[in-house]
């Protein structure tokens, strides 16, 4: 193409610059790059090892949506189910499994910064032992504790 411009034809390409690296050329760089990596990875593992540990609370939480369509007897019961068995794993069998009525409370209260000390949730107890008393737990109950249920499942601490 210069054959072809008079005024291209005294033009001398020049040659282009060396590559640049993109690694840091000092060692005190290079330590810190490294030190980057490494603390990188370790937040990584610690996410998904929180992620795994909580997989029961997620399990747990897909279980309690699917309870408002439910009857509130059956809803209530398996409330309570939901409840001890995410309890179990987050607090060990041994200590929770033999909780029941106030003392169920009473570890539920003391595990959470939800309030387990109402007379709506005295009644969901009374009325999981007792079918006929639970003509007093109505809908709006029944999404109430599956609300605070939720919180509880959510907020409970684990102890280390």
């Amino acid at each position: 193409m210069s054959g072809n411009n008079i005024l291209l034809a005294s033009l001398v390409e020049t040659a282009p610059p060396p590559n640049v690296s993109l690694f840091p050329q000092t060692i005190g760089w290079q330590v810190l790059l490294v030190i980057f990596i490494i603390v990188g990875i370790y937040y990584i593992y610690k996410k998904i090892d929180e992620w795994k540990k909580n997989r029961y609370r997620r399990n747990a939480l897909k279980q309690l949506s699917a309870l408002e369509s439910q009857a509130n007897l059956k809803a209530i019961q398996q409330l309570n189910r939901i409840l001890k068995e995410t309890a179990s794993i987050a607090f060990g069998e041994k200590k929770v499994a033999r909780l029941y009525g106030d003392e169920w409370l009473v570890f539920l209260d003391k595990t959470s910064v939800n309030n387990f000390n109402s007379e709506e949730v005295k009644q969901w107890q009374c009325a999981i032992y007792n079918p006929h008393s639970s003509l007093v737990i109505n809908q709006e109950m029944v999404k109430q504790l599956i609300t605070l249920s939720g919180l509880w499942i959510k907020q409970h601490e684990v102890p280390l």
